[in-house]
């Protein structure tokens, strides 16, 4: 908690929001630590912490939802067939951002996708 409270602190003295965030997915359409139908798309605040990450390790921090969605611009990132799944999901419309967090950089003022899947 200390580290996370210390690395806040740097981010407000410079403004508190990120300029570019650069953004590879999980699998599961996961970004950061915002998985999939979990608690860590609900968190406040600047950071996040927790100890029941769905994916190794348990204990992770992150950058907020609500951080994220501040920045200036937003790149998003699904490179290698194992992102194939998650890829649909985040240009499949039905698709909720509760199910494929990825989608939540679509609230990035400015945002831009790479992959090399077809």
């Amino acid at each position: 908690e200390e580290g996370v409270e210390n690395y806040k602190g740097k981010l407000l003295d410079l403004g508190g929001i990120f300029d570019i965030v650069i953004l590879g997915v999980g699998e599961d359409g996961h970004v950061a630590a915002l998985f999939p139908n979990h608690h860590s798309l609900d968190e406040e605040g600047v950071f996040i912490t927790m100890d029941d990450s769905p994916k190794p390790p348990a204990g992770r921090m992150s950058s907020s939802l609500s951080l994220l969605k501040r920045s200036d611009m937003g790149v998003i990132l699904f490179y290698g067939e194992g992102k194939r799944k998650a890829y649909e999901m985040f240009k499949d419309e039905k698709v909720s951002s509760q199910q494929c967090p990825a989608k939540l950089v679509l609230k990035i003022k400015e945002v831009y996708v790479g992959t090399d899947l077809e």
